[in-house]
């Protein structure tokens, strides 16, 4: 859940104004959707969005090449360039100033291909994450051809893109209103069905007996931080995207904890951590709210108007549909 408002909202409210981001994904979804049965112009949208990212991608893997040529070329020299030195200075052993030109030598060519090394890892960074763009792509464009007016099988990720590629934008035009029923977040609502509570913090000692069974990804070794993360995400309430960049996850993106988080949900591996923390203290979830009502907009096709959506209304478009109180509010 995510605090959420607009500009006119005051610092300070008598009632509280959590929102329950879940059911304010499922709202806007329900609005996408109804535009994508234009595959033809969902396909152009994500074929531009990639701009020049292939391009980009095969220039990043002519310089892994170069690098690599030049780091094995470099390694090759710096031993003949050190034996032809020794060769050249005196046999004297206690020539002090010999042995520190050696080791000056040995030091800067060494440096020299640390410096290649170093650059090789940020270009091969960078394209792991121009590829990762390629594929998220194709992966779209595939999950496109595919569409039989049956999205909600679209993955996280991909109702991500899709919203980037929409720029789709949403503005709380009212406030929310506290209730006792309803599902707003998975994990939290298990919580309270279950009645096990959330721990209050994660020591070392606590982090040695979870350790070994929250599983880390290739790219995310140490989720110690991301696992705290989570913990505090449900505990507050707040959204995930709150943790954006955040130091806790390493500077990551949000889209990174939450996708560790899912995994550790959906594999049991939460539910097997707590239960080694069951022992120390715990708190409950926040309660759960009503949406308030909200206005969606986005850039999409001019003749998508909010009677084809279903709210009514004669000329309202969809860069200004408006998800209504009867919508935010099921």
């Amino acid at each position: 859940m995510a605090n959420r408002t607009d500009g006119e909202v005051p610092e300070s409210h008598a009632d509280c104004w959590e929102i329950p981001c879940d059911e304010v994904d499922a709202a806007v979804w329900a609005e996408v959707k109804k535009l994508m049965s234009d595959k033809g112009k969902l396909r152009r949208l994500v074929e531009e969005s990639l701009g020049t990212v292939p391009q980009r991608a095969e220039s990043y893997r002519r310089r892994l090449a170069e690098l690599d040529d030049q780091i094995e070329k470099k390694r090759a020299s710096r031993k003949r360039k050190i034996a032809l030195l020794l060769a050249s200075v005196s046999d004297d052993q206690d020539d002090d100033d010999d042995a520190k030109l050696v080791e000056e030598m040995k030091a800067e060519l060494k440096q020299q291909e640390a410096d290649l090394v170093a650059e090789r890892e940020r270009v091969a960074e960078w394209l792991c994450e121009v590829e990762g763009q390629e594929g998220r792509a194709q992966h779209m464009l595939a999950k496109i051809e595919k569409v039989d007016g049956r999205l909600d099988d679209f993955t996280f990720e991909q109702k991500q893109d899709v919203l980037d590629l929409l720029d789709v934008r949403v503005q709380i035009t009212g406030k929310g209103e506290p209730r006792h029923k309803g599902v707003t977040d998975t994990i939290a609502e298990w919580h309270r069905e279950t009645g096990v509570t959330i721990p209050v913090e994660i020591t070392d000692e606590q982090w040695r007996e979870v350790e070994r069974i929250v599983s880390p990804s290739r790219q995310w070794k140490d989720v110690r931080g991301g696992f705290d993360a989570m913990l505090d995400k449900i505990r507050s309430g707040k959204n995930w995207k709150d943790y954006d960049r955040s130091e806790r996850i390493g500077g990551r993106g949000w889209a990174a904890l939450y996708r560790r988080a899912q995994h550790w949900w959906g594999s049991g591996e939460y539910e097997g951590a707590l239960a080694a923390l069951a022992p120390h203290e715990g708190v409950a979830p926040p309660p759960l709210y009503v949406l308030p009502p909200m206005e969606v907009t986005g850039t999409a096709d001019p003749e998508y108007t909010a009677e084809r959506a279903g709210r009514g209304g004669s000329d309202s478009e969809w860069n200004h549909a408006k998800i209504g109180a009867e919508v935010s509010r099921r």
